[in-house]
């Protein structure tokens, strides 16, 4: 999305931040009715969904770095686009994303189990 996000101007991080918006509220729509209690699709989303938000927000932020660039540069305010700080800004961002999926993906893998079983039992 970062790398995309850069050479669209923004456009798909606009777009992939959308389109993953509405995919949670539809789960959350659709799994409502088979849980036991509402607040079971929550708990279960949660735990791993706060690490994974924020990597998707930085991901989709990072998008916008070049789309920022080329509108100081063309309302004068910057002379040239300082390509490398954006990559600075993109490596240090794509390490950081990284670093919070994995994270998403063991509390996922390890602890949204036994919040399940937690909560059906």
């Amino acid at each position: 999305m970062m790398i995309v996000g850069m050479v669209t101007f923004g456009l798909s991080s606009v777009y992939i931040l959308f389109i993953n918006g509405l995919m949670i509220g539809g789960a959350f729509k659709i799994s409502i009715p088979y849980l036991m209690h509402p607040l079971q699709s929550l708990l279960l989303i949660l735990p791993h969904g706060i690490s994974e938000l924020m990597a998707i927000m930085i991901s989709g932020g990072i998008g916008f770095i070049l789309l920022k660039e080329a509108i100081l540069l063309l309302f004068g305010k910057k002379k040239k686009i300082n390509f490398k700080n954006i990559c600075k800004i993109t490596c240090t961002g794509l390490v950081l994303v990284t670093i919070l999926l994995f994270f998403s993906a063991i509390i996922d893998f390890f602890i949204t189990p036994d919040i399940n079983n937690f909560t059906t039992n």
